[in-house]
Parts: C-alpha cells; sequence; structure tokens
C-alpha cells in the first residue's frame, strides 16, 4: 500500500508546470517516497536508478572491521547501502536493514552495518522494493501516455505508478505477452486518450434484451456503448452516418474490467472520424450523446453563455458581429462565450482603422463583463441574481458602448444569457485557472475509462485506477 502522504505528495505534483518521475520504497508493508525527484514525462532517468542500492539478501555476514567478523545471521533480509568489489574478488558492503531481524547482540543503534558479501547470499526480492512512479499534471491527460505505459509494456520495470489530475493509475506487467506490436499498441493507447464522442443506448434497447453492456467502436473518435446483441444497431447508425463498418471478427477481446465487455472493432484506430451533433441526430431514441475526452478535458466549474444585441434606430445597414472567448472571476474559474450583434460601426477618423474600432468594441465588452461578474458568487446563484447580473451586464455594456462612440447614433443593449454550473471535483492549471474533472474519469463504471483500462490485457499489461477521494480514504494498494 502507498502510506498517505506519499499520495498526498502525488497529488499535489500534478498541479506542478511539468512532469516529474521518481522512487516509491518498500518500509515494511508500505511504500513511501523516495528522494531524488526529477523532471521528465517518461521514466527513463529514474529507470537508471531503480534498484541501484536496495537489494535482498539470504544472510549477513557483519563484520566489525574489514579483518573481524562479529557474526553471521541467517534469515531474509532487504538492505539499502553500496556494494564494492576489490581487485582480489573480495566483496564489501556499507547497509542499512530495511526488512529482517538483526539479532540484539548484533544490532547497531544506527541501523549501519559493515557487510562481507558472497554471491551467494544474494537473493530475488518476492516484492518489488522500488517502483517507479510519474505524473501527468493538470495540462496533460487524465490516464497514462504511452510514454509511461512503454515502459511496462516493454518489460523493463514490471510495476510502475502514474498519478493524474482525477486518481492514480497502477500498471503492471502480465505473465502472457502482448497481442499487438509495440507501435500498434503505442497508437491504440493514444486513440483511446483522444476518442471524443460517447453514445449509450438505454437499457433494454436491443431485441434480446440482454443485460451485460459492451463497448464497440462507432468511428474512430467515437464509441458505442450497448447491450452484447446491439451489433445491428452499430450498424445501422454507421450506416446512417456514412461510416464504414469496422474490420475484424466480430469477437470479444479478453480483459480485466468486469463492468462491460468490449468488443475487438475497439482494436481498429484507422477511419474517419464523426461530428457529435450529427451522432445525435442520427442516434435512436432515448441513447445519450456526450463528449467524453481524455486528453481534451478542460472545463470551467462554471459558464456562462452570452448574446448581447446592440440597435442604433433606424439603422438598416449590414451588422458587425464578434465573437468573444473569455476567463473571468477570482481564479480565472468562469468560462465565457461572447457573441455579440450590433450596428455597423462608424466610419474610421484620421488614424483609426477598421481593426482599431473591432479592437476598441471588444476591450468595451469585455469591461462590461468582467465589471458585472467582479462580485458574482455562482455557489448557490439564484434566478434572482442572475436577472440581477443579465442587467447589469446590459447596463455596462450600453454605457460603454456609447461612451466609446462606436456607431453614429445612441445604441440600445439587450443581453441574453445561459449559466450553467458543472459538478465534480476541481484542480488547478499551471496557470492558475481552475477547472472541473469531469466524472466520466474518476467514475469505476465510466465506459469511458473502462474502454482505456479494459485493453490493457491485450497489450499483456494489468491496469488499476483509484480517484484521489477514494484513495485518501483507504489508500491504495499497488501490487
Amino acid at each position: 500500500m502507498l502510506r498517505t502522504e506519499a499520495l498526498v505528495a502525488l497529488k499535489s505534483y500534478t498541479r506542478l508546470p511539468r512532469s516529474v518521475q521518481g522512487l516509491l520504497e518498500r518500509r515494511g508493508q508500505e511504500y513511501e517516497l523516495a528522494g531524488g525527484i526529477s523532471r521528465g514525462d517518461s521514466f527513463d532517468r529514474v529507470l537508471t536508478q531503480l534498484d541501484v542500492d536496495v537489494f535482498c539478501l539470504s544472510k549477513l555476514h557483519i563484520l566489525r572491521s574489514p579483518s573481524e567478523e562479529a557474526g553471521v545471521v541467517d534469515g531474509s533480509f532487504v538492505v539499502r547501502g553500496k556494494a564494492i568489489k576489490l581487485d582480489g574478488g573480495a566483496m564489501y558492503g556499507v547497509v542499512s536493514v530495511v526488512l529482517g531481524a538483526v539479532p540484539p547482540d548484533l544490532r547497531r543503534a544506527d541501523n549501519l552495518y559493515l557487510l562481507r558479501l558472497f554471491d551467494a547470499d544474494f537473493v530475488r526480492c518476492s516484492v518489488p522494493q522500488q517502483l517507479p512512479w510519474g505524473v501527468n499534471t493538470s495540462s496533460d491527460a487524465l490516464a497514462p501516455r504511452w510514454n509511461y505505459v512503454s515502459a511496462v509494456f516493454s518489460k523493463r520495470v514490471q510495476h510502475a505508478v502514474v498519478a493524474c489530475p482525477n486518481g492514480l493509475f497502477s500498471l503492471r506487467a502480465a505473465s502472457h505477452p502482448s497481442e499487438l506490436p509495440a507501435s500498434a499498441a503505442e497508437a491504440l493507447l493514444r486513440n483511446l486518450l483522444d476518442v471524443d464522442v460517447v453514445l449509450e443506448l438505454p437499457p433494454g434497447s436491443a431485441s434480446g434484451g440482454a443485460t451485460t453492456r459492451s463497448i464497440y467502436r462507432l468511428a474512430a473518435n467515437a464509441l458505442f456503448v450497448g447491450p452484447e446483441d446491439a451489433g445491428e444497431q452499430l450498424e445501422q447508425l454507421q450506416r446512417s452516418l456514412k461510416l464504414p463498418s469496422l474490420p475484424g471478427p466480430s469477437r470479444t477481446l479478453a480483459t480485466s474490467v468486469g463492468a462491460f465487455s468490449l468488443h475487438a472493432g475497439l482494436l481498429q484506430t484507422q477511419g474517419p472520424s464523426v461530428d457529435a451533433e450529427a451522432v445525435r441526430s442520427a442516434a435512436p431514441p432515448g441513447a445519450a450523446v456526450t463528449q467524453q475526452s481524455l486528453s481534451k478535458w478542460w472545463t470551467a466549474p462554471v459558464s456562462f453563455d452570452v448574446r448581447l444585441t446592440a440597435t442604433v434606430a433606424a439603422d438598416q445597414a449590414t451588422p458587425t458581429q464578434l465573437s468573444l472567448q473569455l476567463r473571468e472571476g477570482p481564479n480565472r474559474e468562469y468560462d465565457v462565450a461572447v457573441q455579440l450583434l450590433c450596428a455597423p460601426l462608424r466610419e474610421p477618423r484620421p488614424g483609426e482603422t477598421e481593426a482599431t474600432l473591432r479592437s476598441q468594441l471588444a476591450a468595451v465588452v469585455g469591461s462590461a463583463l468582467e465589471g458585472a461578474l467582479a462580485d458574482f458568487h455562482p455557489r448557490g446563484a439564484t434566478q434572482g441574481q442572475l436577472d440581477g447580473l443579465t442587467r447589469a451586464l446590459g447596463d455596462a455594456a450600453e454605457a460603454g458602448l456609447n461612451g466609446a462612440l462606436l456607431f453614429d447614433g445612441a445604441a440600445t443593449v439587450a443581453v441574453q444569457l445561459a449559466f450553467d454550473q458543472v459538478k465534480g471535483e476541481t484542480t488547478l492549471l499551471p496557470s492558475g485557472e481552475v477547472v472541473v474533472i469531469p466524472r466520466f474519469a474518476t467514475d469505476l463504471l465510466s465506459p469511458r475509462l473502462n474502454a482505456y483500462l479494459g485493453v490493457f490485457a491485450t497489450l499483456g499489461l494489468q491496469g488499476s485506477f483509484t480517484a484521489w477521494p477514494q484513495a485518501m480514504r483507504n489508500r491504495v494498494t499497488v501490487l
């Protein structure tokens, strides 16, 4: 298990500007962080340090001095230290005993021992004494990329831990080989991070009334989730969307996830992508279509969709349109999309251009939004507060536009405002912006998360995930 202190540190590292890596060392029945943290988004550096100074022995030849033996202790020992071999072939080590019982008459208060080492004393450790760990920061994906997985896939290391903004992934090499070469495995994991459209059929929607759910491939960027006998519905949907039926045998994959079966078409990453709106239009009645990317997941806790219309009396000319995407609020936690439709701008004066007038228009609208949102607190916002925000924004925008003299007359501003508050755990981007970690990346019953973890068996791997709240309550078993 991981100590709570290690979990707290790993979670905090996901908010760093850059990825870091290091080692976990076994202390008794738990693992804790070792020293020597270094930058990097792969295990290349840390693997050079793995098992350098931790080894297992079946016997301790404890010395008082290089020429005087204090005693020999049989048992099972894990020690940490440095071993050197002299020119004559004799091997010595200065170590501390991590695991194993040293008799009281030979025990040292500082736990440092000078040992004579023999080749026959070295044994294979029953459990790894060191585990590499890496981090995906909040600006990266919500699951390990190939840069971490490849070390386990190639058996350079048997176990590894990767901390992501949503939780902790434990990676292990399985006893069976991968069914895919490294290049295909890398492409598959990259695709399963980037998939951004998920269609889920309602329960009991297939003809046979099957209850077991299965994950199918709909398109290169889309998944189809339904009963195990929903293959015909999948093909109908693909024809409706003018997508090719995926090649390959109609079979399910061996997998360690229990909530879903995985259709073999999931391994097919080539082919056209599909737009989420097109899938919604073609989806069967009752189906849910959502966007669920593990690589492009950043959503503000609060989003506003603002539509401003600025009119000038008797003006029938072609209107000016402007679109803005803003981040506002104390920690830039408001995601604001603005659509402005206004009367034509006046003719540029000497020293002005059309571009400078549009830039001034954007600045006025942005300033009005910033002022109106300055004292707005979204948590528990009432309809009355939203109505007040809408009026304040309209008044500020109207005053700012007329004060800037951007039109050939006085403007009247109307405002439409839509407000959405996303629930879920939040984290910080390296820029300081607050973002919400989506539920589909933390729920163990999420088909999106299970599609990623489900293919590990095909790759000769085992993988598990624990969301941070659960990890902090129960700690995490990593082996």
